[in-house]
C-alpha cells in the first residue's frame, strides 16, 4: 500500500513539475498572434480619440482611417467579426479598468439580425482570449464565464491552454481577416449572395425573441458611456435592404434620447448598388469608405468632434 501511495505521490509531483513547462508555451503565445487589438486594451497602451466597436458590420463597413484623416483626431476600430455585443462590453470594460486613454466618442455598429436576439454565428469571442491567458485578468474571466474551473486553472498550466495554444506557427492574416493599422477590416471581394431586386424592408422586428444577456448587455454598454462622459452614437451600416423601421424604433424605446444614431439613408442609390457590397449584409472596401465619408459629415454636423 505504502509503495502504491509512493508511486502516486511521484506520479503527482512529477506531473505538477512537468506542468509547470508549458508556462512557456503560455508566456509566448501572444507574440504569434497578428491582431494584437485586445492585447494593446489589456496592456492600457489604446490611446484613440474615437472607438468604433461591433460585429463584421463595423470592421468591414466602418474605415477608421475615413475618420481619423477627416476630422483630424485618431480614430481606431475594435469591432470583430463573429462579435456579439457581450463580447464588445467585454472590450468597453477593458478599455475603462485597464488604463487607457478614455475616447471622447464611440461608435456602436448595430445589427438588427443578431443585436439583441442570440444567432449562432455571432457570440463571445472565446477564442481571442485564449491566446492571452498568461493575463490573470483574462484567466478570471474565463473562470466567471464558466469557460474554466477556478481550482483547475490555479494549479494547473495545462489546463489554461487551448489546443490552438499549441499551434506554434507564426499566424497569417488571410483575404477574409486582414486588419489595417486602425484596426478597420476592409474586404474588396465579390460574392453573389443578392437578391435579383433590392429588397424593401417590411418586416417587423419580433422583440419576444430578444435574449435578456444580450438586452442587459445592450444597456450596460450604454450606461459605461453615460457614466463616463463618452459620446455615444450608434450607427446602422447599410445592407442590400431598405432601413427596418422598427428594428430602429425597438433601439430607440431602450437607448431613447441618452445618446445619438446614425442610420444610412437608403435612399441613396450607391446603397442599392451592388457593386459597393461584399455580400446582402456587408459593404465592400469602396462602399465603406463612402459610408464612413458619411460618418464624418455627420459627427461634424453634430459638432461631435472638435
Amino acid at each position: 500500500m505504502k509503495k502504491f501511495i509512493s508511486k502516486i505521490f511521484l506520479f503527482s509531483l512529477l506531473f505538477f513539475v512537468f506542468d509547470k513547462v508549458f508556462l512557456i508555451v503560455r508566456y509566448f503565445a501572444p507574440t504569434l498572434e497578428v491582431d494584437k487589438r485586445l492585447e494593446v486594451l489589456l496592456q492600457g497602451k489604446m490611446d484613440a480619440d474615437l472607438l468604433i466597436f461591433g460585429s463584421s458590420i463595423g470592421a468591414t463597413g466602418i474605415i477608421a482611417t475615413e475618420l481619423s484623416n477627416d476630422l483630424n483626431i485618431k480614430a481606431y476600430n475594435l469591432s470583430y467579426p463573429g462579435s456579439n455585443i457581450d463580447f464588445h462590453e467585454y472590450l468597453l470594460k477593458q478599455l475603462l479598468q485597464n488604463g487607457n486613454k478614455k475616447p471622447k466618442t464611440v461608435l456602436l455598429a448595430v445589427d438588427e439580425a443578431s443585436e439583441l436576439i442570440e444567432n449562432k454565428s455571432i457570440n463571445f469571442r472565446f477564442e481571442r482570449l485564449y491566446p492571452l491567458v498568461k493575463y490573470p485578468k483574462v484567466r478570471s474571466e474565463m473562470i466567471k464565464r464558466g469557460e474554466k474551473n477556478k481550482i483547475l486553472s490555479e494549479l494547473f498550466v495545462l489546463y489554461q491552454l487551448n489546443k490552438s495554444n499549441f499551434d506554434l506557427r507564426k499566424r497569417h492574416f488571410t483575404l477574409h481577416d486582414s486588419i489595417m493599422p486602425c484596426g478597420s477590416m476592409p474586404t474588396y471581394a465579390i460574392t453573389n449572395n443578392f437578391p435579383s431586386i433590392y429588397p424593401l424592408n417590411n418586416s417587423n422586428y419580433n422583440k419576444s425573441k430578444e435574449s435578456k444577456l444580450l438586452l442587459s448587455k445592450f444597456k450596460s454598454f450604454i450606461d459605461l458611456c453615460l457614466n463616463n462622459e463618452i459620446q455615444l452614437v450608434l450607427v446602422y451600416p447599410p445592407k442590400y435592404k431598405s432601413r427596418n423601421k422598427s428594428f430602429e424604433k425597438r433601439i430607440y424605446e431602450i437607448a431613447e434620447n441618452k445618446v445619438r444614431y446614425f442610420t444610412f439613408d437608403d435612399e441613396n442609390l450607391i446603397y442599392r448598388d451592388k457593386t459597393y457590397y461584399n455580400d446582402a449584409s456587408h459593404l465592400r472596401t469602396n462602399g465603406a469608405i463612402i459610408f464612413s465619408r458619411d460618418i464624418v459629415v455627420y459627427l461634424k454636423m453634430q459638432k461631435l468632434v472638435q
